[in-house]
């Protein structure tokens, strides 16, 4: 499997999470000059903006550890830039 594909199959499994939850997906692989979104989705009137990690194993750390506050940043910006 390429990193690619592993990626897609995470973010698969983090759409069919949030659509069990009633979370509404807006969109996948959302891209602007900012960066890149992997989920943006409506829960009520809210927008979520989600990161997925997905590893094929814990060994070099949790996924969580690899959005460091650069990442943070990056994704919020881009969540802005979205929502103008």
């Amino acid at each position: 499997m390429t990193t690619k594909e592993i990626g897609d199959f995470g973010e698969g499994i983090a759409c069919d999470y949030l659509e069990k939850k009633n979370i509404k997906i807006i969109k996948r692989n959302y891209h602007c000059r900012a960066g890149e979104i992997d989920i943006i989705a409506r829960d009520g009137d809210c927008l979520v903006f989600c990161e997925v990690k997905t590893r094929k194993s814990s060994e070099f750390g949790a996924p969580s550890e690899f959005v460091d506050f650069r990442k943070q940043e990056k994704i919020m910006k881009t969540a802005l830039y979205y929502t103008m």
